[in-house]
């Protein structure tokens, strides 16, 4: 499975907030983003599907392989 790394610089699709990919979750064939961004002062962590963000860089592939 690909995967965006965790550290990724992301901005989201709506209001264009910057934030950083900080966790991942995968179930069955879905994942979900933690990502970790301030509104103001406050520190914020929400998590998104990759359909509600726009990132530059590479997936990374991840898991076991079958020998």
């Amino acid at each position: 499975m690909k995967v965006i790394p965790c550290g990724t610089h992301i901005t989201t699709k709506l209001n264009s907030i910057p934030g950083i990919i900080t966790g991942l979750s995968i179930r069955f064939t879905m994942v979900s983003y933690e990502v970790s961004y301030f509104n103001g002062q406050d520190y914020k962590q929400i998590w998104l599907t990759e359909s509600e963000f726009n990132f530059t860089g590479k997936k990374e592939t991840i898991g076991f392989t079958k020998q």
